[in-house]
């Protein structure tokens, strides 16, 4: 029983982190967020936002602090646009490329050593999403899409519940069954 219980609790687990990409509803070339993607055991709903710039300025959405989360990000973001073979755009601009902004102080970015906001970009090249170090200073207002992330709220399937109550009373059956007198 124990067992069975066990690979019950596993297969919900594997089933709750699993993504969704959202495409545009009139073309399946063009994707507009990713819904519950697992970016380092944390689970986030993705929003491609056309952004004008300037990009040096923090905006809801923008939570990597370091290099390593934003490359995480980026690589978690790519992934999950290149298991949809038709996307070629992010975004309502269209674009084929995203930005992950990850610092927004006066440190030097990059081995320029330009101030600003620090980025990780992914960009569609030969057939398929990748990532690719890229940085933006004050002066490059340039418009592109933007990956904005939100904590996903990932809900419990209707099944686990009823599997859960059944499971419940069936314990507490055997339980009484058992203490009841001969």
């Amino acid at each position: 029983m124990r067992n069975f219980v066990s690979i019950v609790l596993l297969l919900f687990c594997v089933s709750s982190h699993a993504f969704v990409v959202d495409l545009d509803p009139n073309d399946n070339t063009q994707a507009i967020g990713i819904r519950n993607l697992d970016i380092q055991g944390s689970a986030y709903d993705v929003l491609f936002e056309y952004s004008t710039g300037p990009h040096n300025t923090p905006q809801p959405g923008d939570i990597f602090i370091d290099e390593a989360g934003a490359i995480a990000a980026t690589n978690a973001i790519n992934a999950a646009l290149n298991s949809v073979s038709t996307i070629q755009s992010v975004g309502s601009s269209m674009d084929n490329r995203f930005l992950v902004p990850w610092e927004f102080d006066t440190k030097p970015c990059g081995s320029q050593g330009d101030t600003g906001t620090c980025t990780q970009e992914g960009r569609l090249f030969g057939g398929s999403w990748n990532g690719s170090f890229h940085e933006l200073d004050s002066t490059v207002d340039a418009p592109i899409e933007m990956a904005r992330f939100s904590a996903a709220v990932v809900p419990i399937p209707a099944a686990a519940w009823l599997f859960s109550s059944a499971l419940g009373i069936l314990v507490w059956v055997r339980k009484r069954n058992l203490n009841a007198p001969a």
